[in-house]
């Protein structure tokens, strides 16, 4: 029974990845499905939701291989971070991009005099908010996804010192999915 319990706290660092890596999976597949429906008919909104969904389908089966305690999954997660914050920069870029070389959504000019004054007014207002909102995207990529990929690339030693300091048969245990609380 002690050594039971005593797996139970070592494995806590552990179940808290499981948590991470379950909320963040399942977060970027509501996302990706969102993206890639509300961008249907822009191949480049559409791209990044199946990208999205492809990094959403490999974090939730990495879920799957860190329960059966497979310490080689870690990688799999922070690298799919990367890649998921690279996607979104990548996009953000070519958005600001478009707005930098594109004529901007208030070039074509109206009939009516007010109305063209009023686009003369704003249009470099909304290319503003539009760079504003493309940097923002940018940094959030960098923090979030980065911080992520570091918070997932700092849990390996633990998971290797679980395995090192945890015996076999409750390791067996746990890749047969007993839980050990």
């Amino acid at each position: 029974m002690a050594a039971l319990s005593e797996a139970n706290q070592n494995f806590a660092k552990i179940r808290r990845t499981l948590f991470v890596a379950t909320f963040d999976g399942w977060s970027v597949a509501v996302f990706a499905a969102l993206t890639f429906v509300c961008g249907i008919g822009d191949w480049q909104v559409m791209l990044l939701g199946l990208a999205m969904g492809a990094v959403a389908y490999v974090e939730l089966t990495a879920v799957s291989r860190l329960r059966r305690l497979n310490p080689t999954v870690i990688r799999w997660l922070w690298i799919n971070q990367v890649a998921l914050g690279s996607a979104i920069i990548i996009y953000a870029i070519s958005q600001l991009l478009a707005a930098a070389n594109g004529p901007g959504p208030f070039a074509a000019k109206i009939g009516e005099p007010a109305l063209n004054k009023m686009v003369d007014t704003y249009g470099p207002l909304v290319n503003q908010l539009t760079q504003a909102i493309y940097f923002g995207v940018i940094a959030a990529a960098i923090f979030m996804q980065g911080g992520l990929a570091l918070y997932y690339h700092t849990r390996g030693p633990h998971v290797q010192r679980y395995l090192e300091q945890t015996p076999a048969w409750i390791l067996t245990m746990q890749r047969a999915g007993m839980d050990l609380r």
